[in-house]
């Protein structure tokens, strides 16, 4: 795709290519490590969720490791046997889609 954009620039076809021509700013010292909760932090976030309408999802994706887009999509349908099956999530309208 690159290439692509530098001939169609170089023959003219297209005024300028955004991403060659544009500078990123100095990286800062952001660690992208994504640390897990402490064990006292997950039985605190429990604790304050436990009696609001998001303390089923935060059980469900602390206990079974979904992400919230995964839990929002659940049915009582993907629930049995004392498994979850999960083949689906809700996008930010909450359409489902499939992962």
């Amino acid at each position: 795709m690159v290439q692509v954009l530098v001939t169609a620039k170089r023959l003219g076809q297209v005024g300028r290519n955004v991403a060659s021509d544009s500078v990123l700013p100095p990286a800062e010292n952001k660690s992208s490590e994504k640390l897990a909760l402490t064990s006292d932090q997950r039985n605190g976030l429990y604790a304050h969720t436990a009696n609001t309408a998001l303390g089923v999802l935060v059980l469900l994706c602390g206990y079974f490791a979904l992400r919230p887009a995964e839990a929002r999509a659940l049915t009582w349908t993907d629930i049995g046997d004392g498994q979850i099956s999960v083949n689906k999530q809700l996008d930010n309208s909450d359409r489902p889609t499939t992962p």
